[in-house]
C-alpha cells in the first residue's frame, strides 16, 4: 500500500503559474489548441506531466494549462428615477419589467435596478416591494448602499438590534440639536430686540399696515410681518446714527442687506423675504427707496416688487 501524502497546504503543480488552471495531462497527438471548449480562453502546454501526487513523471504525456473565461453574470437592466417620482411607483415599474424579462426567458435571474437617493435598489420578479421599501428607508440609517432583490420578512436579531440602536441614537441627536438650536434662536432674538428697543416704526400708511397684518394673522403671515417690522426698525436706527433723514437707494445699498441678516434666526424663505419688501414698500416711510434697491439687486428698474421666489400669492393689502 502506498503511503498517503498528508499536507496542511493545498497542493500545487510545479509548473502551475498564478492565474492558470491545470486542466489535464494530454498526449502530444491531441489537438486542444485548435479545438478549445467554449469555457477556455487559452491553453499552454507544460514540459513534464506528473501524477496527481506531483511526485512521479507520466511518460509520453504533457500537462495542459488553460485559462478559464470569466463567468460573467449578465448586467441588471437599469431604469432612471426622475424628479418627483415616488419610490413605490419606480419599484413597481422595475418589477413589471423584471417579470416580463423573466417571462421571455432572457435569463434566469433577470433583475432591474434603479437608484433612489443614492441607494441602489435591485428588483426581480420575486421581490417583495413592501419589504424593499422598508429596506430602502432603513438603508439610510444603516448606510446600506444596495437593497434587494431577495428581501426577507424579518431581519436577523443582530441587524434588528443595530437598527434599533441607530434609530435611538439618531433621535437623541436630533432632540439635542433641536434644544441647542432653539436656545441659539432665543439668544439671537433677545440680542436683536435689545438693538431695536425703544424704536418706533415710521409708517407711510399705518392703517394699511394694520389691516394687512390682520388679514395675515396666521403663523406664516405673522412671521413675515415680524421680519418686516424688525428690519425696518433696525434700518431706522442705522439712518438715525448717520443723521440720514431721507435715505435713497445708495443708503439702502449700505444698510438694508446687513440689517436683514440680523433677522436670520427667523429662518424666512425667499418668498417671505419678497413679501416683506412688498409690505414695507407700501406701508413704511422709506419703503420706496427700499423697493428700488431691492429691484435693482434683482436687475429690475421698473414698478412693482421682484419676488426672488417662484411662488405666486396675493400680496395685495386691499
Amino acid at each position: 500500500m502506498k503511503k498517503k501524502i498528508v499536507t496542511d497546504k493545498p497542493w500545487t503543480h510545479p509548473e502551475l503559474k498564478e492565474g492558470e488552471t491545470l486542466l489535464i495531462n494530454v498526449r502530444n497527438s491531441e489537438d486542444w489548441e485548435n479545438n478549445l471548449p467554449s469555457f477556455i480562453k487559452s491553453v499552454r502546454r507544460g514540459n513534464v506531466a506528473y501524477t496527481t501526487g506531483g511526485k512521479e513523471v507520466v511518460p509520453n504525456m504533457k500537462p495542459l494549462f488553460g485559462v478559464l473565461k470569466a463567468n460573467k453574470k449578465p448586467k441588471n437592466y437599469t431604469i432612471e428615477a426622475t424628479c418627483g417620482d415616488w419610490f413605490e411607483n419606480v419599484a413597481q415599474r422595475a418589477k413589471d419589467i423584471a417579470t416580463r424579462g423573466s417571462e421571455i426567458n432572457l435569463y434566469d435571474a433577470f433583475a432591474v435596478e434603479f437608484k433612489f437617493n443614492d441607494i441602489k435598489c435591485i428588483v426581480n420578479k420575486d421581490t417583495n416591494l413592501e419589504w424593499l421599501h422598508r429596506d430602502y428607508v432603513n438603508g439610510m440609517t444603516m448606510d446600506w448602499k444596495v437593497v434587494g432583490p431577495a428581501c426577507i420578512e424579518n431581519y436577523t436579531p443582530e441587524v434588528q438590534t443595530e437598527l434599533d440602536n441607530r434609530i435611538k441614537a439618531h433621535d437623541e441627536l436630533i432632540a439635542a440639536q433641536t434644544i441647542a438650536w432653539r436656545a441659539k434662536e432665543a439668544e439671537e432674538q433677545r440680542r436683536f430686540e435689545e438693538k431695536i428697543k425703544g424704536i418706533v416704526m415710521e409708517y407711510s400708511d399705518e392703517k394699511g399696515w394694520d389691516e394687512w397684518k390682520l388679514k395675515n394673522s396666521d403663523g406664516y403671515g405673522t412671521m413675515i410681518f415680524q421680519y418686516a417690522e424688525g428690519w425696518a426698525k433696525l434700518m431706522q436706527k442705522k439712518f438715525a446714527e448717520k443723521n440720514i433723514e431721507n435715505p435713497d437707494v445708495t443708503c439702502m445699498v449700505a444698510h438694508a442687506e446687513n440689517c436683514g441678516k440680523d433677522l436670520d434666526y427667523l429662518g424666512i424663505t425667499g418668498f417671505m423675504y419678497g413679501a416683506a419688501v412688498s409690505i414695507l414698500s407700501q406701508c413704511w416711510k422709506h419703503g420706496e427707496a427700499l423697493r428700488k434697491w431691492h429691484n435693482k439687486e434683482w436687475g429690475h428698474e421698473g414698478d412693482g416688487v421682484v419676488n426672488p421666489a417662484i411662488f405666486v400669492v396675493n400680496t395685495d393689502k386691499k
